[in-house]
C-alpha cells in the first residue's frame, strides 16, 4: 500500500501512529489512483475502528456517527481528482471526529522531517 500520509491517533494507553508512505523519494511524483485512495481510507478506517475509543462521545456530543458514515466518506474519497484533493478530503473526514488528538500530517511536513 502506498500513500503520502501519516496518521497519528492518541489513545489512552499512548500514541498510535499509522504510517502509509511511499517507499522512496522517487515515488513522491507518482499519483495515487482511485483504488489506492480507497485502500488507504479503508486502512485508516479499520485502524480507528479497532483502536479509537471515543466514537460514542462524538456521536453523543456532535451528533456524528463517524463509523456509520463510512459509505459517505468512501464516496468523497472516490470523488477526489488529485492527491492534494485526497489529502484535503481525509483531513475533513478526520476533523469530523472533533478530536485534536487525531491529526493528519501534511505530506510536506512529514517528508521534511524524514530528511532531517
Amino acid at each position: 500500500m502506498e500513500s503520502l500520509f501519516l496518521f497519528l491517533v492518541f489513545i489512552p494507553s499512548g500514541l498510535l501512529a499509522v504510517s502509509i508512505q511511499f517507499q522512496s523519494d522517487k515515488d513522491l511524483n507518482q499519483k495515487l489512483n482511485q483504488t489506492q485512495k480507497v485502500e488507504d481510507f479503508e486502512y485508516l478506517y479499520l485502524i480507528l475502528k479497532d483502536n479509537y475509543p471515543y466514537f460514542w462521545v462524538n456521536e453523543r456530543i456532535n451528533k456524528i456517527d463517524w463509523l456509520g458514515n463510512k459509505d459517505q466518506y468512501l464516496q468523497l474519497i472516490k470523488n477526489t481528482q488529485t492527491d492534494i484533493g485526497f489529502y484535503e478530503t481525509l483531513k475533513e473526514i478526520i476533523s469530523q471526529l472533533h478530536c485534536d488528538h487525531v491529526l493528519l500530517l501534511s505530506p510536506g511536513l512529514y517528508y521534511d522531517r524524514l530528511k532531517n
